[in-house]
């Protein structure tokens, strides 16, 4: 009980010196062991933000910093926060979440600038107010440009568009995209697999202009200015499927040695390898892209006198086979497609010669 009576006559006197001294400066007080004023501080991450961006206030730097407490001022009394707009856009209803918390956050409905103001006390001092200004900027996506892909359509083939999107004040990600068509050629029924994604593509079932309009809004709901675009598709004059392929022999090696043969001239009894690799078939390339996939044939029109050379395989693209015979070894290629169009016979002649001693 002794202890309780005297808690109460410290903390009386404490309220009546402060009362006395009322009127005394700051030193004074100080000098008199009395609560200092408290400091006030304000920073956010970003100073220029867009409009709808969640603004973090942060007053944890509010103090006397010989404590380094973010609670407390330099004697230790608990600080209490104080937050208000002090200037905002005209029209604006953007609110402080909590005008007395550490750390609270507005989100600015408009464009323009919001100065807010803080002060901190401690129950006996309050802070000079301080201010700091966000600038709110009011931007909007960008679409620039849009592509299409091939840059020269043919018709009965499938078309692909992108949009390339920007904010001048930062990109507020993920954007949304509404692709719709606003004309199509006579007779056209395409559409697009997907009119809500970046680069969505569509079948140009028939030769003319398709035009497509685009708009595009962002992660809060701003709406860019539409765009469209327009693809010129032409008539198509390859029927696919219908491309023969065509052969083309290469040398390989001779006796395991790489080689290029301009002439296909190599020594009596090397073993030589030639390639079908290089052959091809247009129904395989785009426009098509059919995938058919090739079939080799390989035989010798005509051979050096009393030679038994042959193939070790005359069905597969990369064949071997020795010289045993100086001569000319005359060698045709023919290719057949998965659908059964076989190219003209493309030949070489390899000539075998015996080494000068």
């Amino acid at each position: 009980m002794r202890t309780f009576r005297i808690k109460i006559y410290v903390w009386a006197t404490y309220l009546v010196s402060l009362m006395a001294f009322g009127c005394a400066d700051e030193e004074t007080v100080r000098g008199g062991g009395y609560p200092g004023v408290p400091v006030a501080s304000i920073s956010v991450d970003e100073m220029i933000v867009p409009v709808g961006t969640l603004v973090q206030l942060d007053g944890s730097k509010s103090l006397a910093q010989a404590k380094g407490s973010s609670s407390f001022d330099d004697e230790e009394l608990l600080i209490a926060f104080h937050w208000a707009f002090a200037e905002m856009p005209a029209g604006s209803s953007a609110e402080i979440n909590n005008r007395h918390l550490q750390k609270p956050w507005f989100s600015p409905d408009m464009a323009g600038e919001y100065v807010i103001a803080m002060y901190v006390d401690n129950g006996v001092w309050k802070s000079e107010t301080k201010t700091i200004t966000i600038k709110v900027q009011d931007c909007f996506p960008t679409v620039d440009p849009v592509t299409s892909y091939p840059d020269e359509p043919v018709a009965r083939n499938l078309i692909q568009v992108s949009a390339q999107v920007t904010e001048e004040c930062g990109e507020q990600k993920p954007f949304r995209y509404q692709w719709q068509f606003a004309s199509l050629p006579a007779g056209s029924s395409a559409t697009l697999n997907n009119a809500q994604i970046e680069a969505p593509s569509f079948f140009a079932d028939v030769a003319g202009d398709y035009v497509l309009n685009l708009s595009v809004r962002d992660a809060w709901g701003r709406h860019g200015q539409p765009v469209t675009h327009t693809i010129s598709v032409t008539s198509s004059t390859l029927t696919c499927g219908t491309a023969a392929p065509v052969a083309k022999i290469e040398a390989i090696w001779s006796s395991g040695t790489p080689a290029d043969f301009p002439n296909f001239k190599v020594p009596v009894d090397s073993n030589i390898q030639l390639s079908g690799q290089a052959s091809s078939d247009a129904d395989n390339d785009a426009p098509c892209s059919l995938g058919q996939e090739l079939f080799y044939s390989w035989r010798f029109i005509s051979a050096a006198p009393d030679s038994d050379a042959k193939f070790n395989n005359s069905q597969i693209i990369n064949p071997t086979f020795s010289v045993g015979m100086p001569g000319a070894y005359q060698i045709g290629l023919t290719v057949m497609d998965s659908i059964g169009l076989i190219s003209k016979e493309t030949t070489v002649i390899v000539t075998a010669q015996y080494q000068n001693p």
